[in-house]
Parts: C-alpha cells; sequence; structure tokens
C-alpha cells in the first residue's frame, strides 16, 4: 500500500495516543513534543498541505465544533480535529462526547455536514467531491469519529482497533458507521416537476446583485473613461488587453467568445480560500473586480465577468443565477444567444481543473481541452443532467449543438449519462 495511504492510518493513531480521554488506563498527561514531531511529520508526508490540526486546547476548537459542525461545544469533551485548507476536502476528526445520549444527533449534524461540503466541491472540485461521497461517520462508544481520506474504512478500522486498545473493550465494536453518499444514490426521492425536471429550490439567501455594465460598455464604446472611477478604469483597461490579444479580424460570434472563455481559464482561478469550512465569500469574489483585478473569484465573479466581456463584444448574454447538487448548493453561469440560438456557459466548471493539476502533466493536452471545454456551448438538457438546478422558465430554453465545442458534442453523444463524470 501507498505512503499517502496509510499514513492517513497513523494519524488516527498517533492521534488518539495523545488525547488524554482515550489514556483511561494510563497515567500522565500526553507529550506535547510528541504531538508536536508526529503533527510535523504527517503534515509534510501525507498530502495535506497546510493543514491545521486543532485540539481542545486550540483557541478555535470550539469555534470550528460549532460553527463548522453544527454541535455543541459544551458536550464534546475532548478531541482532535485536522482541518483541511484550499481546495483539499480532507479532513479527520476524533471527538469525544461527554453524553451518550446525545451521539446519533451529533452524528447527523456530521453527516449534514459532509453533504454540505460535498454540495460545495461538486463542479469545482470534482475529485475532492468524490472523495467526500466515500467519507465516513462512525460511533465508537461515546468517540465521534469524521473520516473524510483515501481509503476511509481502512483508517476507520485502524481507529476502532486502537480505541479497543487504549480503552481496554476488546469486544466492542462501532455502534454505528455511515457510508455517506450522494443524496441521490442514497434512495431518496428526487421531486421533479411535470416536465420531468428536478425541482428548484433556491439556496440563495439574497439574491445577487448582477454587475451593472453599462458604464463601461459605454466608456468602451465612446473612448470617453471620465465618468469611471480608478477602479473601472483599471478593470477596462485588463479587457482591452484580453480583447487584443485573442480576438482577431474576421472571427465569429463563436470564436470571440470561445477565445474569451479560454482567456479567463488562463488568467484566474477559483478563490479557493471560500472553500475552507470556515472559508468566507466576499462581495468582490462575485464581481469582474476579483477575477480581473484580484485574478480569482467564485462562481458569480466567472458569470459576471464573462457577461461584462460578451457586452463589450456585443454578443446578446444573459446571467443565470441557479444551483447545484439539488439545490443545495448556490451557483451562476451564463446562456448566450449565437446565430439566434441559445447555448449555456458554465465557465466556472469548466475551471474546475486548475492550475496546479495541468502543470503537473499528468494530463494530455487533449484531455485538458476536453475537460475545460465540458460545459461550453451545451443545451439546457446537459445542464440538468450534469446537476445545475434553476428557474426553468425565467430564461431560455438552450437546444441548439451546431456552435458547440465539437470534441464534446462526439463525446456527449456517446457518454451522455457519465457528463457529469
Amino acid at each position: 500500500m501507498k505512503i499517502q495511504t496509510t499514513l492517513p492510518a497513523l494519524l488516527c493513531a498517533l492521534a488518539l495516543a495523545f488525547i488524554p480521554g482515550c489514556q483511561a488506563k494510563r497515567a500522565g498527561n500526553p507529550d506535547p513534543s510528541a504531538l508536536r514531531v508526529a503533527q510535523s511529520l504527517l503534515f509534510r508526508m501525507s498530502g495535506y498541505g497546510e493543514a491545521t490540526l486543532l485540539t481542545r486546547h486550540s483557541d478555535k476548537f470550539d469555534e470550528y465544533l460549532t460553527d463548522v459542525y453544527g454541535l455543541d461545544a459544551s458536550r464534546v469533551e475532548d478531541g482532535i480535529i485536522l482541518c483541511p485548507s484550499g481546495m483539499q476536502a480532507r479532513e479527520i476528526a476524533i471527538l469525544c462526547l461527554s453524553n451518550p445520549g446525545t451521539a446519533k444527533s451529533a452524528r447527523t449534524a456530521l453527516r449534514d455536514y459532509v453533504t454540505s461540503r460535498q454540495a460545495a466541491f461538486t463542479g469545482y472540485a470534482p475529485e475532492q467531491a468524490q472523495l467526500l461521497s466515500q467519507a465516513r461517520v462512525a460511533l465508537h462508544g461515546r468517540y465521534l469519529l469524521l473520516l473524510i481520506c483515501p481509503d476511509a474504512s481502512d483508517v476507520e478500522s485502524t481507529a476502532v482497533r486502537y480505541l479497543n486498545q487504549a480503552i481496554g473493550d476488546e469486544n466492542s465494536r462501532p455502534d454505528q458507521t455511515e457510508f455517506l453518499v450522494q443524496p441521490n444514490e442514497t434512495g431518496d426521492t428526487i421531486i421533479t416537476d411535470q416536465r420531468g425536471y428536478e425541482l428548484y429550490l433556491s439556496p440563495w439567501e439574497e439574491e445577487p446583485l448582477l454587475f451593472d455594465t453599462a458604464p463601461l460598455k459605454h466608456a468602451w464604446d465612446s473612448g470617453d473613461e471620465n465618468l469611471l472611477s480608478e477602479e473601472d478604469r483599471a478593470l477596462l483597461q485588463t479587457c482591452r488587453q484580453a480583447v487584443k490579444e485573442v480576438i482577431k479580424p474576421g472571427m465569429s460570434d463563436c470564436e470571440k467568445e470561445l477565445a474569451i472563455h479560454d482567456w479567463i481559464l488562463q488568467w484566474a482561478d477559483y478563490a479557493e480560500d471560500t472553500l475552507t469550512p470556515l472559508g468566507q465569500t466576499t462581495q468582490r469574489d462575485l464581481t469582474p473586480y476579483g477575477i480581473l483585478l484580484d485574478r480569482e473569484g467564485t462562481c458569480m465573479g466567472y458569470a459576471n465577468t464573462f457577461q461584462l466581456f460578451m457586452d463589450l463584444l456585443d454578443i446578446p448574454c444573459r446571467t443565470v443565477t441557479g444551483a447545484s447538487f439539488h439545490s443545495m448548493q448556490a451557483h451562476g453561469w451564463n446562456m448566450v444567444q449565437l446565430q439566434g440560438e441559445w447555448y449555456c456557459v458554465d465557465v466556472t466548471w469548466d475551471d474546475s481543473l486548475g492550475k496546479k493539476t495541468i502543470a503537473s502533466g499528468n494530463w494530455s493536452q487533449e484531455e485538458i481541452d476536453e475537460h475545460r471545454h465540458r460545459y461550453f456551448n451545451v443545451t439546457s438538457d446537459y445542464l440538468r443532467a450534469t446537476g445545475h438546478q434553476w428557474d426553468y422558465d425565467s430564461v431560455p430554453e438552450a437546444t441548439a449543438t451546431r456552435c458547440a465545442w465539437s470534441p464534446l458534442i462526439a463525446w456527449a453523444g456517446s457518454q451522455w449519462g457519465d457528463a457529469a463524470d
């Protein structure tokens, strides 16, 4: 077995060794220096990157339990949490509950947490979403385990085996283990309308304000930037540079659209910090200021930026505010009209591969191109088949295919059911 898959199990064993509550038959306190050595070693070798280890004595331990897991911190006697960072879903938590009577509700809270994390990563980081679909939440007496890592089942076995040794109950087994999968695979009923479309229930707490492109469009057409703010001038300058770089004389609207789509993917990245458990999305992340000036943003930032470019190039475009993962995750994308026909474009999900992955050299150029155009000029049916939901009657139905990215057409035609993978 590879080191990367065995070290998470070692983390469980080492972590449990340093939780005082697990040492019911041992005298003395845990050795903090040994714990620091274990932390350092495991963080460097297990692929967790800049992970943070929280213990009962950490300042943010109670905050994490309450704000992230939705647990009553006063009912957690002890524990250890390996928190993820950036575009990482890996996470391990071992919690000792003060009252066994709260175990089932605590387990439910963690299950809900994993589902919400899976919703957050779906589309943006498919590999991390897949990892979350295989997460395990297990109860072992008063101990609650959250295991989001490769080979979660093996990690659980190692943790339970160590618990048996630590608390002196060799015959004990987990009271309950949850194997978490996507909601539509658990037998839950997906509610549809009379057309068979999955029902859309808006997850937006407040409908996002669409970026007003009119002042920039006026300055673009007239050449008069006197009424623009300094930041808007910088925004327009970045747009001019992009158009000069990728738009060539004689291009069709579809070719211009594709050039801008690819330029955005090359220019900006998804704001990874927003996907951490305690991450917050700023207003700037939702606008072209984030994508064009800070070179990072979230789905609405991508969609508003794409809308801005299409308006500047006089290509009819709409921004759609909808959802993904069974209406659990707020999401936004665009629609463009080409030769009188509408197409859907999800620039954000086309950027899910990430520049670090591309730079790794593990993907061929053909694979990269295919992955980065899976949601370029697709139909409404394609979006519905790949986990998008929206107010279907509020926007045109996209049915055309002739302006789609050509390699995608053959791929989607033969593998329609696997389009979301």
